[in-house]
């Protein structure tokens, strides 16, 4: 996630636009601001619950955002993943604040579980009425039966894998060991 956040970050900089991003830090490390090449990171302390998870306030978030949203003229915020409280608060303040709002997905969760059932149903609240991206069909199906009353219209994919038609075809190998395919997370 982090390096999706950070290349998306560059490549919108380098097209002109002004990016800024606002992102968690445990106690003891990194706080403040910070420039990566063009882009400016804001760095908000939590208290972590565990596996660097926060508690959902709705409030915790909401002087920091206020005070970004004045000083850098955001006019769209992007939350990344579902799972994020600081994407789903800023995405919640920034609407009533009037700021457009964009989340991408990539989280696939079951469906019936108490657990999920609370978090699809916030998601839905915060989420309402902003456009929602999966990053594939079956993201973008979960989302969509996840949040039933939000507008289908507003959810979209794009794809996360190459055609196999694109891929090169590999030279022949004179190995004689065996093949081995990687699968892994970019």
């Amino acid at each position: 996630v982090e390096t999706h956040a950070f290349e998306l970050s560059l490549a919108l900089s380098r097209r002109g636009h002004k990016v800024t991003v606002l992102t968690t830090t445990q106690t003891g490390h990194r706080k403040g601001v910070r420039w990566v090449g063009a882009v400016k990171v804001y760095y908000v302390e939590v208290v972590s619950l565990a596996s660097n998870t926060s508690f959902p306030t709705f409030t915790l978030s909401y002087v920091h955002l206020t005070r970004i949203l004045q000083k850098e003229g955001v006019q769209v915020i992007h939350g990344h993943a579902s799972t994020s409280v600081l994407a789903l608060e800023c995405l919640f303040q920034g609407r009533l604040k009037g700021v457009g709002g964009v989340l991408t997905d990539h989280s696939l969760f079951p469906i019936g579980d108490i657990a999920t059932e609370n978090l699809s149903a916030a998601q839905s609240v915060v989420t309402y009425g902003i456009h929602r991206i999966g990053v594939s069909s079956v993201t973008c199906a979960n989302l969509l039966i996840r949040c039933p009353w939000h507008p289908p219209a507003l959810t979209s994919r794009c794809g996360n894998a190459l055609p196999p038609i694109s891929l090169p075809v590999p030279p022949k190998s004179s190995a004689s060991g065996p093949r081995l395919l990687v699968l892994s997370r970019l």
